[in-house]
């Protein structure tokens, strides 16, 4: 398999060609068991950005090159040999697996267990309620790792700390180290003196070129005051592929920015069989997202003799307000150190 992997701006940063198996052919219960490997969520994520910006730390990247070969298989799997490698005594042979190999089912639980049992092998402790965020250290020496399969994101109040365990994971592992977290899973990070800014320009782009709305004229809110919409409605239906499409792109986006919670949320309401005033009203939140395409969230440093930063939460509903259903639709917010960290809006 061949694959280019591009940096924020799109531009390609490295080639990479990888042996890859055939896990299609995998039967659960004979080939593998566990395939579930958990990782850290984005709403951690951000937690994390705003405990690192309270104490004014800088947040570290790191990720472990071909992570996925460091697994090490606990069943017997067998592959055929590779196309140009095969052993002219041993043509008819096939190759046992001892550790683990691109395409295979069970490959991102066998990671995470290596990844994990080395993490608590190095005094880490594993959070109870997100498997995905480690801690070690009590005090100046305390260290902050967050795992999304092979990145790793670190961030601690000890810069002696955090090169040590830099040094810790380059010795057990193949590890590539990236500096200051600029980019991570389609989230544009920038670190200054004045806080981190956390953004999605790039990607938020890219959908406007896609729906073709790259040089529409921005709308002021994301959807009209009051606006309800019915399931079957009278005008005609629209192609509910592309609907869905433009709501799932859009979904994404809402991982930095809670203002287009509601709208998102209350369009996807409509994916099974669209009609034109629905894909009025998405069109309406992609010219909102045309006039604000580089706003964000922003993480402020603490101010000094601050202490422990703050969580505040907010919630409303709006009571029956669903014209179909009569259902409520239930929005909240939660803030830690006055920066936005967790939000939903559901029906």
């Amino acid at each position: 398999m061949f694959k280019i992997k591009r940096d924020e701006q799109g531009v390609i940063v490295k080639h990479k060609a990888r042996l890859v198996a055939k896990g299609y052919v995998q039967k659960a219960g004979i080939d593998f068991e566990e395939v579930f490997a958990p990782v850290a969520q984005l709403e951690s994520v951000r937690l994390l950005l705003a405990i690192a910006m309270h104490y004014s730390w800088g947040v570290h990247h790191m990720d472990v090159k071909s992570a996925f070969l460091n697994g090490e298989l606990q069943e017997e799997v067998y592959v055929q040999q590779p196309p140009g490698f095969v052993d002219g005594k041993h043509q008819h042979k096939v190759l046992c697996l001892h550790k683990a190999l691109y395409g295979l089912r069970q490959v991102p639980r066998a990671w995470n267990q290596k990844l994990d049992a080395s993490l608590l092998a190095h005094g880490f402790t594993r959070c109870t309620n997100e498997h995905g965020m480690y801690i070690r250290g009590k005090g100046a020496t305390r260290l902050i790792v967050g795992v999304y399969v092979d990145d790793l994101i670190i961030t601690g109040g000890n810069a002696g700390a955090v090169s040590k365990f830099k040094a810790e994971m380059t010795n057990t592992f193949s590890m590539s180290d990236l500096g200051l977290l600029l980019y991570y899973l389609g989230l544009e990070v920038t670190q200054g003196a004045d806080g981190i800014t956390l953004r999605q320009g790039t990607y938020a782009t890219k959908i406007l070129e896609k729906a073709g709305l790259g040089a529409c004229k921005p709308s002021a809110t994301p959807m009209e005051m009051k606006l309800k919409l019915l399931k079957e409605g009278t005008t005609p239906s629209v192609d509910a592929t592309e609907y869905r499409s433009l709501i799932d792109s859009r979904r994404y986006l809402c991982n930095s920015r809670p203002d287009l919670a509601y709208a998102v949320g209350y369009l996807s309401r409509f994916m099974e069989a669209p009609r034109e005033e629905h894909l009025a009203a998405v069109k309406r939140v992609l010219r909102y997202i045309a006039g604000i395409v580089h706003w964000g969230l922003h993480y402020r440093p603490g101010r000094r003799n601050e202490g422990v930063p703050k969580l505040l939460g907010y919630s409303d509903s709006d009571l029956a307000g669903d014209v179909n259903d009569r259902k409520s639709t239930s929005g909240l917010i939660f803030f830690l150190a006055d920066g936005p960290v967790a939000w939903q809006s559901a029906k």
